[in-house]
């Protein structure tokens, strides 16, 4: 790699190699059409991604390269900073103009710029012309037309070659990823790169190790997650939720679930009931994820809160194991209360749950994915337990404490008031 100079000022990349995994540097060199990163867990996939993203734009002037999530309040945590901690790598943070309102960059040398964006911020996309690259990350939370649409977006004239990277974890060996990519391949069009954790020297030793023991605790995570094979997914708890564009904007009752996290995901969802039968359980439930989101604190949290304005009204079911944290939502003014989690009740929760009929948006990404593969822990020898495996769970959580805290009350409506004493 050559330096890049600016203002008398020199930015030695002649070290890249140092900072790059191995087994992804000869893809700086790769101009064809798709860049296709698979694998599993810890592989840094996501890292190289945003580093030749960086690296083209300062070395190719005027790239207006688009970086994707579904949803676009997912994109600061996970596109925006990844940026910032990429720049610092290099050493360059005073040649990129950050902007954290629009979640862009500017690289002041040559005028290239990279965006943010979340595929359901119609107003951005419909606006947003000149790409010239993409970078979808979790690719798999997509659809085949939101990839159509981006591919035709990438068009005309550009200062370099067009190109899209996909960056995903291979959970279904039936998603359209699989069938586009995999099973008709155009080695003309596309290169495929396959990495596990085993790729990434730069991964911590206790991050090695949390991998490695899913190959004792289930073989579908262990593929998935260790190896990078394609998901087989079986023993699942859950059926599919019914997807709908919108709805419905008065229900009968509801509530939150909020699951705890920091490392892991804080998960909070809003359920909506409606034509729940008091004595059977069986009605409808319609779910909105509002925050699933890593590195929150408490007071983040709160804050996070008030954003998305959640009403204070309505009863938040939380995670029971942590008293303290439920009275900081309720010193904020949040009517959080400990979730019923006694003996028996993860069981009882999911039973409660599968009586429902779900109903889902497409942009509920992270209780989809979930809910797509919750299943039943297994023996090693093969037999099913009647415990869910306890990983990526926290949407499942969130909701199963809703569910069963809620529909267990003598009284369950909207109108909960803390003066009834629940």
């Amino acid at each position: 790699m050559m330096a890049v100079a600016y203002q008398q000022t020199v930015v030695d990349l002649t070290n890249l190699r140092s900072i790059v995994n191995e087994r992804y540097y000869p893809l700086f060199g790769d101009s064809r059409r798709n860049i296709i990163l698979i694998g599993g867990a810890g592989s840094g996939k996501s890292v190289f991604a945003s580093q030749k993203v960086v690296i083209r734009c300062m070395m190719e002037p005027r790239h207006r390269v688009a970086c994707f999530r579904k949803i676009a309040k997912t994109c600061k945590v996970s596109l925006f900073n990844r940026f910032l901690e990429v720049f610092n790598q290099l050493g360059v943070e005073r040649l990129w103009k950050a902007n954290k309102s629009d979640l862009t960059f500017l690289y002041l040398p040559n005028n290239s710029m990279i965006h943010c964006l979340g595929l359901d911020d119609e107003l951005k996309l419909k606006s947003f012309e000149g790409m010239s690259s993409a970078w979808l990350e979790e690719a798999t939370e997509m659809t085949p037309d939101d990839y159509k649409q981006i591919n035709l977006r990438i068009r005309g004239m550009t200062p370099g070659y067009k190109q899209i990277i996909l960056t995903f974890n291979p959970m279904s060996a039936m998603h359209w990823i699989k069938e586009h990519f995999f099973d008709r391949t155009n080695e003309v069009l596309t290169t495929i790169l396959k990495t596990t954790y085993l790729d990434n020297r730069f991964l911590p030793p206790e991050d090695v190790q949390v991998i490695e023991d899913l190959r004792e605790t289930d073989s579908y995570y262990w593929d998935v997650y260790g190896l990078g094979e394609w998901g087989m997914v079986s023993g699942l708890i859950y059926r599919p939720a019914l997807t709908l564009n919108e709805h419905p904007s008065v229900f009968d009752s509801d509530c939150y679930g909020l699951d705890f996290g920091y490392n892991n995901p804080m998960s909070l969802h809003h359920l909506g009931f409606k034509d729940v039968n008091p004595i059977t359980k069986k009605g409808n439930v319609f779910v909105r994820e509002i925050i699933h989101e890593s590195c929150l604190t408490t007071p983040d949290l709160i804050e996070r809160m008030i954003d998305e304005k959640i009403d204070e009204d309505i009863p938040i079911y939380c995670d029971s194991e942590d008293p303290s944290r439920i009275k900081e939502i309720q010193d904020a003014g949040f009517h959080a209360l400990p979730a019923d989690k006694g003996q028996g009740s993860v069981a009882a929760g999911i039973d409660l749950c599968k009586s429902l009929t779900w109903f889902t948006l497409e942009d509920n990404v992270n209780f989809n994915k979930e809910r797509g593969t919750y299943m039943w822990a297994k023996h090693k020898d093969g037999m099913i337990l009647d415990l869910p495996l306890k990983l990526n769970d926290h949407a499942m959580d969130a909701t199963r404490y809703a569910v069963f805290t809620h529909l267990n009350l003598p009284i369950h409506h909207s109108g909960l008031r803390r003066d009834m004493g629940i």
